[in-house]
């Protein structure tokens, strides 16, 4: 009864608070929405995952509901088409098996994660000399609801040849692949692994087209490196602060593409895409597949970002 929480703006349900891992202590952040004037913004409480509307006849009744005002001013909108920058992910996120290097043989990566198409060029040394080394990235292939199951699956990054000092140096684009957990590339000589590092690949925004025209205005937005685990395998979308639903991005190998239509009055509206977990084991309370707006904190996952759209509704 006291695990979750849930945020309105504007009698409108934007998301989920928590604090399981922040030892109670809860920050939610969420972009202001609609036209000039008052706002108001409710802190409600239900043991099922959403308000419970007759809150001080409930046995949790002691339990407060704050209600806020915000003012939205008369001037320009702050107008945003970005991924957030790397939240934190609890306990460290999800814990990968250690890399096993023959002796002597070390492999790194110029950046450890990346966007789709990103350069990275990877450096190794100790692999013995003059030859061919097959490089080897690994990913998920699957659906959840399918009834075919996932599993993992091998694809060739390419070829490079080790000099007469057994050192390599290659440079290849982040894949366009599953983001969330980082796959695992290998270093094979004649078959046999001689490095191995990590790579994970983080969100970003394809496209969003267009990003004006009348109400009714068909928008396509287009987000990479969506992950494949239940805790970054899919995204929540709010519109101008409303719940609208969910998106995933396993089935497609990380691209999601979804279309929605322009509403509201002429002005600004905004598009925002939270992390929350797509499925777990609890069923009461029901928090899953809805935006968690505390994602920054308190998230089980592999600290996926949130990301914030936007479109101008002309006249």
């Amino acid at each position: 009864m006291e695990s979750n929480w849930q945020l309105s703006y504007d009698n409108k349900m934007t998301g989920l608070i928590s604090a399981v891992s922040t030892n109670g202590s809860a920050t939610a952040r969420i972009r202001a929405s609609g036209p000039a004037g008052k706002h108001t913004i409710t802190i409600w409480h239900g043991y099922l995952g959403m308000p419970y509307m007759n809150y001080t006849e409930a046995p949790n009744a002691y339990l407060p509901v704050p209600s806020f005002t915000f003012n939205v001013t008369d001037e320009a909108p702050v107008v945003k088409n970005e991924v957030e920058s790397q939240p934190k992910a609890v306990g460290g996120g999800v814990q990968m098996p250690a890399l096993t290097n023959k002796p002597g043989v070390s492999a790194s990566l110029s950046q450890s994660s990346g966007h789709v198409g990103d350069n990275v060029t990877l450096k190794a040394s100790g692999i013995p000399a003059s030859k061919t080394v097959n490089l080897v990235w690994h990913t998920m292939e699957g659906s959840r609801i399918s009834g075919k199951n996932f599993e993992e699956k091998t694809k060739s990054l390419g070829t490079a040849q080790t000099d007469v000092n057994g050192r390599l140096s290659y440079d290849f684009p982040v894949p366009d692949d599953l983001g969330g957990v980082p796959h695992r590339i290998e270093l094979k000589v004649a078959g046999v692994t001689y490095a191995e590092t990590y790579l994970s690949i983080t969100p970003s925004i394809a496209k969003i087209t267009p990003t004006s025209g009348p109400a009714g205005t068909e928008i396509t937005v287009q987000i990479k490196g969506v992950g494949w685990t239940e805790y970054d395998n899919a995204y929540y979308l709010d519109y101008d602060n409303a719940y609208l639903g969910y998106m995933c991005g396993f089935n497609s190998q990380g691209t999601v593409t979804f279309t929605i239509f322009a509403s509201g009055e002429p002005g600004y509206h905004i598009l925002d895409l939270y992390p929350g977990i797509y499925k777990g084991k609890q069923a009461n309370p029901d928090v899953y597949v809805a935006p968690q707006l505390t994602y920054g904190e308190d998230h089980p996952g592999s600290a996926i970002p949130a990301i914030r759209l936007g479109v101008t509704i002309t006249e």
